[in-house]
């Protein structure tokens, strides 16, 4: 081995030095700050929405008691205004009297069909109304006009 490394010197080594290390530590520390306020900031800014909320939620509910209540009152206004008896009362200080007597007219199909129109109850656009007449004249027609 001696003579194959006849005429090849040894090089010197390398000297060898510490290279500074990169500053990462502090720019991950910034970065991190950075994410952790941002989140604390959208964090508030949730919780103030969030609060706004609750308070738009709690004006609706004490709206929605009061037109209850509202609708309650009026409700019992409605049945005390509707009661049987203070109608009766009424409608004696007007002069009417109650009758045992009842009667029951016949009306003929025109006069029904003329005050159902004039009511507004018979609409003329719907297919039945046709139909509704046809029939009527039928009627007529195979009485001769007779009721």
């Amino acid at each position: 081995m001696v003579r194959a490394t006849v005429g090849i010197q040894a090089s010197r080594r390398p000297t060898l030095a510490l290279v500074p290390r990169r500053r990462r530590a502090a720019t991950v520390a910034v970065i991190l700050s950075a994410v952790i306020v941002s989140a604390m900031l959208a964090s508030a800014a949730f919780q103030t929405q969030l609060a706004q909320s609750q308070l738009e939620l709690d004006r609706l509910d004490r709206e929605i008691s009061a037109s209850r209540q509202s609708y309650d009152t009026l409700r019992r206004e409605r049945a005390d205004l509707r009661a049987p008896a203070r109608l009766a009362d009424i409608a004696a200080s007007t002069g009417m009297v109650s009758t045992d007597d009842v009667t029951y007219m016949d009306i003929d199909a025109q006069t029904l069909v003329v005050v159902q129109q004039a009511a507004g109850t018979l609409n003329s656009s719907v297919n039945g109304d046709d139909e509704l007449l046809g029939e009527f004249r039928d009627v007529k027609a195979a009485t001769d006009g007779t009721p």
